[in-house]
């Protein structure tokens, strides 16, 4: 998600939709840049008559394939890694597709700078998606634009194609009953509400999150049901099973600083 759509960078590989997506870009009012979509996401989109840009049948108007990048097999990527766009691109799909630029917007969290306390410390947060998909945080104290968590994938440093680190202010992890739809392949994901975490500047805190029907917004409180405020800058949002222990790690140690031998 970005503010300000006039001034975004080039951005990718651009992916088709989910449905649970959709229902966090909905209720902003955000224009939807996506290469197809399941079933259910466009189902969702018919019965909502929301306009998007669509490079499934937009095209090279709206994006543009990286050849370099998908060749030479088997080593390039797949094809459907390998498209990209960027402002001027996603205007001239917007002019395409009659995507409106009118209406109200939304932010997604209520931020300030001022947080609570947090409950514990943490120094390195692992989110376990799967057994081929595992992604770590490592803080590193206060950087450029605040605190800093650097993101990992699968134990390795995540770089963006430029060279540089991922970084985030803010990790939220949203806990959700997950299960399979009709189709048996698609995640089924119950965005009703749940409980949670909030991770920035080296500390957790509780959470509890409240969503509903597609178009309503996310809302996050205290469990004493105050408003939760978050940190301003950039945030990573990770949804996993509730009541499974096995998939969120926290330490008051990095990885590095667990490795030293004590004094």
């Amino acid at each position: 998600m970005y503010a300000d759509y006039t001034t975004m960078p080039q951005v990718g590989p651009v992916r088709s939709t989910r449905d649970q997506f959709l229902q966090f870009a909905l209720p902003q009012d955000a224009i939807l840049a996506h290469i197809g979509g399941s079933p259910y996401a466009r189902n969702l989109l018919a019965l909502l008559d929301y306009d998007t840009i669509d490079g499934y049948y937009l095209g090279t108007s709206s994006y543009w394939f990286d050849v370099e990048r998908s060749r030479p097999k088997p080593f390039g990527k797949l094809n459907e890694y390998c498209w990209f766009t960027d402002a001027s691109l996603l205007w001239n799909g917007m002019e395409r597709a009659d995507v409106l630029t009118t209406g109200e917007t939304w932010p997604l969290f209520q931020f300030s700078s001022e947080t609570a306390e947090p409950s514990q410390e943490a120094y390195w947060i692992e989110l376990r998606y799967s057994d081929l998909s595992v992604t770590s945080f490592d803080y590193g104290g206060e950087g450029e634009g605040g605190h800093i968590y650097y993101k990992n994938h699968n134990n390795a440093p995540h770089y963006d194609e430029d060279g540089s680190r991922l970084t985030y202010t803010n990790v939220i992890v949203l806990e959700a009953n997950i299960g399979l739809k009709d189709d048996g392949m698609s995640s089924d994901v119950d965005l009703s509400g749940g409980t949670g975490w909030y991770f920035t500047a080296g500390g957790q805190q509780p959470l509890v999150w409240e969503k509903g029907a597609p178009q309503d917004r996310l809302k996050l409180t205290t469990p004493k049901g105050d408003p939760l405020y978050i940190q301003p800058g950039k945030s990573y949002i990770g949804i996993l099973p509730t009541g499974n222990a096995d998939v969120i790690a926290v330490s008051p140690f990095t990885p590095q600083e667990a490795a030293q031998p004590g004094e």
